[in-house]
């Protein structure tokens, strides 16, 4: 039930849409080779109008998926130092499991459990993140998405005029659903002393508007009382992540998955099987801009 097709002489591939313009899949791109002009192009285009694109049956150690990632902007090594794959810094792990097979705690029960955007809290927050699944649970361990540009077209006007011209502080792990764990201890947070970005972004590529906090890394709205500070991010990101505009990637070996934090919010749904391995390689692009 192929919705959309592009053909040229050298690519045939097509897109699925699972969230009209919100989440599809790609067929007919083989990720794991140099991609053409014109494929690279494809995914741009798509991944405008969908911020979460998903490609499956693939294979990349992580040498191809950060050559994929880099058609897209510069990678970025992840702040948790731990998670870092090693020889190759730019990738990271997302993953229950220690290097000696051991149930990684952090991993396992605490992390990412509660919607957010990554890198919120950089100068230059992180524009794309792109995940290729390695190994999966039989069950669940899916990952949940929410539109933000959704989000923000259903919100009342005088909501909208309350809000546009505001900014709020970012810094990690200092939201009301901020979690503790290794990045609070690894050195390289101390060059992330938080940074303030507008409430409501604008996207370059469309104009659109998103409506960005989180409960993980935003601290408070500046310029506002506590007391209302509280109120406006409790109701906001309440919106965001009100079921209309959610959706949930169940993940298969070998599954891809590319995102724009610009416009998301996604947490890790949890509901994996005790003792089965999840084990997600990651890359993460910034684009340059940072948000107005």
């Amino acid at each position: 039930n192929l919705i959309e097709a592009a053909k040229t002489e050298r690519m045939e591939c097509a897109v699925r849409p699972l969230r009209a313009g919100f989440v599809a899949e790609i067929d007919g791109i083989n990720l794991s080779q140099k991609l053409s002009v014109e494929e690279v192009e494809f995914v741009r285009e798509t991944f405008r109008e969908f911020p979460v694109l998903i490609f499956h049956d693939q294979s990349l150690d992580p040498p191809a998926l950060m050559a994929f990632g880099s058609n897209f902007g510069t990678l970025a090594p992840h702040t948790q130092l731990k998670y870092r794959v090693p020889d190759y810094p730019a990738c990271s792990l997302v993953t229950n499991r220690e290097p000696d097979g051991r149930v990684d705690e952090f991993g396992q029960n605490s992390r990412a459990v509660a919607f957010h955007s990554d890198g919120s809290f950089k100068a230059v927050p992180d524009a794309i993140t792109i995940l290729h699944g390695i190994e999966v649970p039989s069950s669940g361990g899916g990952t949940e998405f929410a539109d933000c540009r959704a989000a923000w077209d259903a919100l009342p006007d005088d909501w909208r005029q309350r809000v546009q011209p505001l900014k709020a502080r970012h810094r990690l792990h200092k939201g009301v659903s901020g979690t503790p764990g290794p990045a609070k201890r690894a050195p390289e947070v101390e060059n992330h002393p938080g940074s303030v970005h507008p409430v409501v972004r604008t996207l370059p590529e469309s104009g659109r508007r998103s409506i960005y906090v989180n409960p993980v890394h935003t601290e408070c709205v500046e310029g506002v009382g506590a007391d209302e500070s509280r109120e406006l991010l409790a109701a906001l990101i309440a919106h965001c992540t009100a079921p209309a505009f959610r959706h949930v990637h169940g993940w298969r070996r070998g599954d891809v998955v590319m995102w724009d934090q610009r416009c998301t919010l996604h947490r890790a749904a949890g509901g994996a099987p005790a003792g089965e391995a999840r084990v997600l390689l990651r890359v993460m692009i910034v684009t340059g801009e940072a948000p107005v």
